[in-house]
């Protein structure tokens, strides 16, 4: 639910980049609702048995959508480094809209799952170095090693934001500096 509200929080934004994630629950929430309005609509006509134009939620829906579908289709467009234009071009639209993101900054910005990465793997830098403190108070650990070996846990967390390792690297260097303390 949170990423389809983000789409719509950025109604009208066309710059920046839009996860996968972001475009195909909007995408998915968008024709769920479409599905249960004219649900809703066959309800009405059935119940009433009427011949008065029920389509009219769903072409209400369909314009209130119209501007936020064209916004994040244009930023997914620009988190693979591609032209918001590109969302015109049929069969190539749809290559670049589930194709993965750049890793890194591009002309359209950071990568919003750089963010994101980056702040549970601060957390956790930070957990880890705070355990490193606990143990050079209780006198396990020397100034210089807990020095060395939190500056190397920094670098890691930056290469990992970066997007010059994989979490799996990430986590096995971190493991490998940790084992060597021990040691």
């Amino acid at each position: 639910m949170n990423w389809y509200l983000e789409a719509w929080k950025k109604y009208a934004i066309f710059e920046g980049r839009a996860t996968r994630k972001e475009y195909w629950i909007f995408y998915l929430g968008n024709s769920i609702i479409s599905f249960m309005l004219g649900l809703f609509a066959i309800s009405l006509l059935v119940a009433s048995k009427a011949t008065l134009d029920v389509t009219r939620i769903q072409f209400v829906f369909q314009l209130i959508i119209i501007l936020p579908s064209i916004a994040v289709g244009v930023r997914r467009m620009h988190d693979g480094g591609h032209s918001g234009w590109w969302l015109l071009a049929p069969i190539a639209n749809i290559v670049f809209l589930i194709s993965g993101s750049q890793p890194l900054e591009n002309r359209y910005g950071p990568n919003p799952k750089s963010d994101a990465i980056a702040t549970s793997e601060k957390t956790s830098t930070t957990d880890r170095i705070g355990e490193l403190a606990k143990l050079k108070e209780e006198g396990g650990l020397s100034d210089e090693a807990f020095e060395t070996t939190a500056a190397k846990i920094r670098e890691l967390t930056k290469l990992r934001a970066a997007g010059a390792l994989s979490l799996e690297e990430f986590e096995s260097q971190k493991a490998d500096l940790l084992r060597e303390l021990s040691t």
